[in-house]
């Protein structure tokens, strides 16, 4: 019925457009000129550095023809004016006014500042959009655009846009209204100009900074019936405002409160919002248990709660809307604390089409009314704790399902091999259930899927040559943590990302040397039996980014094929038995970002070319190898490194002062470059979970994946270095582990060691340092783990809670320390038998308890004397802000001198008068 109304009027339309045109068929309609020459000044205050407006040109006499234009059929009026997504900066010119009869007006995704007062004279306007400009300010004459019906003001990332909104409560038309960006902290009364907008249908407000609510709030009344959508996101939301926005309008159909950081119980305030059909509640902090007038909302459709800490048995979730909410078709519930077990939910069999209710804490076995939404396409109910069998009868009407989740350690899966499932799954992930020993053979009949998961499942098998037909769609493959065996089949290549590690896998050259091009870009083959050497052949992987091959037995030379990869990122080789140097042609993969080698037999010396070739490095390890003489000076040119790793080697010379130049260590970094997707190419976030390097930390092997770029560590230990530790290495102050232990340094520990203040792993022990430990460690309260151990240090170990928290085994084998948390006492301490026995007596200064002579005068002297030097210098260091910075400045390097000397020359007397 509505398509031939439209045909109707459009018919009418071209019939009134022909006669008027046919009547006068030798006159030629042009725009209006005033409008044109408007047209003409509000260009010439425009900044178009692309030339999107070259067809407004004064030699063009009809401006209905100009880009962004549009005119009256009838009048020739320009009714229309759309500038969007031109890049246009500049001013807005006054001319605009001259366009009286606008109806629309898009200015949106520009570099407009500011909104023209005059603009509120455009009173014809039906539509107004400003969104994705950096304007400041909104002015209320905006108000006065009663007809309006359409308006979108979104502000661009942290430049609000300031405003009352006052001047939203004149505006009698405005049916649909978009804020974003909008800063109106300084208005307590913006709920109430909102809900006397009588005909406002849709209210979307994102990013926005609100003011506290007062009480007052409750006195509004909330008569609000024409609104159908509320959407309030990414803002920080007054908890008072909850009740209220949720009783705004009795007529809400879509309500959407998403990620607005709002605390603690949802209300109970759904009584009236019978007419609701969509809900999401997701990325707040909503706790508790659901209210009961949940129950209310039979008309419901979508309930997302994803991302929350709601606490209720799931029984209770779907014990309100059974019998009631009957229309559900999106139930996601991800993550939350739901326990209890999955309740029968076949009752909303013919509607319900999502189903997610991953990472909670359900148990119990999954009930076979599951097999009986027919409307089904999504199902996750990964991450709990269910128990039990799932058979075919869990999937017996599932005919339109194409997502299956039911990754969890306690399921068993005992499908009939001869069963043809009623669906065609895009995506499958069992990970962790038990679906072995055999490869499912039911997977021959899924010709669709792309991604699918079994690691982890028991699975005692080889990969079955059937499962050649499933790489025409599949993109992703997780076999990992099984016992997979024989040969990698050569077609695996063709996947985006394969993921074989933890399996008894022994060969892979075919896989390698297969000659056509595959297209893989993240493969994992670690922690397998592959042995003998990699193939020197021309590898089938021209966009592959990263290879982990760790982990196996693998021998012999890396071959310099292995350059061919000109797209890496990720080359982690560690823990075989590779010999012989590092190939040369590693220097043509200049993308490299992680360099991983370590636990090998390689030798030589650190090649140069590291430095000067691959200076996309954050992660640089050759640990546990045979390298030998000094590290190049070329490897400062890794300006992004924040694991540099070249322990158990025989490195010998010098820690180059050039170190200072690892500035990823100076400065904090913004984000985790190590998984994120744009390093992986184009893989997805679901790869990043999979992606794990371990690091040695304390002395113990962890394992990291999303928090590895968080680590700055640079690892020394175990080589034949000498010399001092260089004062530019306290200059990387981004350090969260320092490691210089066994190696024959010397010399003090730098006194700046302080400003490490983010390290918490210092390790410096066995090693021929001297002096006395810098005051300034005392200060490193960030630090968890310290060994001084088998040095030449001296003197009194520096109080601090940090310092003697650690244990005396930490300071062991240094001759000359003293203090807690040693037992060894320092010179100067007092003895049990009374506070001057180390002065051996009194006698120097009294005979027979009385004075030699009278020392009044030189007490005056001294408090006289204070008095005076301290009103001098303090005062002055009082007023003067640069003297009181230096001076304290100064004081701290004389204070670390003088404690330095007087150590020293106590241990020399103590040498030579005690032995």
């Amino acid at each position: 019925m509505i398509k031939v109304v439209v045909l109707v009027l459009a018919l009418v339309t071209s019939h009134v457009w022909s006669s008027a045109t046919i009547g006068d068929s030798d006159q030629v309609h042009y725009c209006i000129e005033k409008e044109r020459q408007a047209l003409l000044s509000l260009k010439q205050r425009f900044v178009d550095n692309d030339n999107t407006l070259s067809s407004w040109t004064s030699s063009s006499r009809d401006c209905c023809t100009w880009s962004g234009i549009r005119c009256d059929n009838l009048t020739h009026h320009v009714i229309s004016l759309d500038l969007s997504f031109n890049g246009l900066g500049g001013e807005i010119g006054h001319s605009l006014v001259d366009l009286q009869h606008l109806r629309y007006l898009y200015l949106s995704a520009n570099e407009f500042t500011k909104i023209p007062e005059f603009i509120g004279s455009l009173t014809r306007l039906i539509s107004l959009s400003f969104e994705y400009n950096p304007i400041m300010s909104i002015p209320p004459q905006l108000g006065n655009l009663t007809m309006l019906q359409f308006l979108n003001l979104e502000g661009t990332e942290f430049s609000y846009i300031s405003t009352n909104l006052e001047w939203l409560s004149h505006l009698s038309s405005l049916r649909f209204l978009t804020l974003r960006d909008i800063n109106v902290t300084k208005s307590t009364d913006w709920l109430h100009s909102i809900e006397i907008a009588p005909s406002l249908t849709s209210l979307e407000l994102s990013d926005c900074l609100f003011p506290p609510t007062d009480d007052h709030i409750f006195t509004y009344k909330n008569s609000s019936n024409s609104l159908t959508n509320l959407d309030i996101s990414y803002s920080i939301i007054p908890p008072k405002t909850i009740p209220w926005l949720l009783n705004m309008s009795i007529n809400l159909v879509n309500l959407t409160l998403l990620e607005n950081e709002i605390k603690g119980p949802l209300p109970n305030s759904f009584e009236n919002m019978r007419s609701l059909a969509r809900m999401d509640l997701s990325g707040n902090g909503f706790e508790d248990e659901l209210p009961k007038s949940l129950g209310n909302l039979c008309n419901l459709q979508e309930l997302v709660l994803s991302y929350n800490k709601f606490n209720s048995t799931l029984c209770d979730v779907i014990g309100r809307l059974i019998g009631c909410a009957n229309n559900l078709e999106i139930l996601d519930l991800n993550p939350n604390q739901f326990e209890g077990p999955l309740p029968n939910i076949s009752t909303f069999s013919s509607y319900l089409r999502q189903l997610d209710a991953s990472n909670n804490k359900l148990n119990g076995t999954l009930p076979k009314g599951i097999g009986k939404l027919q409307q089904l396409k999504y199902l996750d109910l990964s991450s709990n704790s269910f128990t039990g069998l799932v058979t075919e009868v869990h999937f017996q009407n599932l005919s339109k399902l194409k997502i299956l989740d039911l990754s969890d350690k306690s399921l068993t899966l005992r499908i009939n091999s001869t069963w043809i499932p009623p669906f065609q799954l895009v995506v499958l992930s069992l990970r962790s259930c038990k679906s072995g020993p055999q490869f499912p053979t039911w997977l021959k009949t899924q010709i669709d899927i792309s991604k699918l998961d079994l690691s982890n499942s028991e699975i005692h098998d080889e990969i079955p040559n059937w499962f050649f037909s499933q790489t025409l769609t599949l993109h992703f493959l997780n076999l990992s943590s099984n016992q997979f065996r024989g040969t990698i089949p050569p077609y695996l290549s063709n996947f985006t990302a394969l993921f074989l590690s933890n399996n008894r896998f022994i060969n892979v050259k075919t896989f390698l040397c297969y000659p056509i091009q595959g297209l893989i870009q993240l493969l994992d083959i670690s922690n397998n039996m592959l042995n003998g050497s990699l193939p020197d052949c021309q590898w089938n992987m021209k966009d592959l980014i990263f290879l982990k091959l760790d982990s196996n037995n693998l021998s012999g030379v890396i071959p310099r094929s292995i350059g061919s990869l000109s797209k890496i990122q990720h080359l982690l080789l560690g823990h075989n038995n590779f010999s012989g140097n590092l190939p040369s042609s590693l220097k043509k993969c200049t993308q490299l970002k992680v360099l991983d080698v370590e636990s090998n037999n390689l030798e030589g010396n650190i090649p140069s070319w590291i430095g000067e070739r691959l200076t996309n490095l954050i992660f640089l390890r050759i640990r546990s190898n045979n390298f030998y003489r000094i590290i190049p000076l070329n490897l400062c040119h890794l300006q992004f490194v924040r694991i540099f790793d070249i322990s158990i080697n025989a490195i010998s010379g010098y820690i180059p002062l050039c170190i200072k130049n690892f500035t990823s260590m100076v400065a904090k970094a913004k984000e985790n470059k190590f998984n994120d997707p744009k390093d992986i190419g184009t893989m997805t976030a679901v790869v990043r979970s999979d992606v794990i390097i371990s690091i040695m930390w304390k002395g113990i092997l962890r394992e990291y994946s999303s928090t590895l770029g968080l680590l700055r560590v640079i690892d020394l230990s175990c080589n034949n270095l000498i010399g001092k530790i260089p004062e530019e290495l306290t200059n990387l102050v981004q350090l969260v582990q320092l490691n210089l232990s066994r190696n024959d340094l010397n010399g003090t520990i730098p006194m700046e060691i302080g400003n490490l203040n983010k390290l918490d792993s210092l390790d410096l022990s066995h090693n021929k340092l001297c002096g006395v430990i810098p005051t300034s460690l005392a200060s490193m309260s960030s630090l968890s783990f310290l060994d001084l151990s088998s040095n030449k240090l001296s003197g009194r170990i520096p109080t601090s809670t940090q310092l003697q928290s650690f244990d005396a085994s930490m300071y062991i084998d240094n001759d000359g320390l003293c203090g807690p948390p040693l037992t060894k006492s320092c010179v100067g301490d007092e003895s049990p038998n009374g506070s001057q026995d180390h002065l051996g007596g009194t006698e120097g200064f009294f005979n027979d308890g009385e004075e030699w002579f009278d020392m009044s005068w030189f007490h005056m002297g001294i408090g006289v004397g204070f008095g005076i030097g301290f009103a001098g210098v303090c005062g002055n260091l009082l007023v003067n802000a640069s003297w009181r910075r230096n001076y304290f400045h100064y004081m701290g390097t004389i204070g670390d001198w003088l404690y330095v000397t007087i150590s020293v020359k106590t241990n020399l007397l103590k040498r030579r008068f005690l032995n």
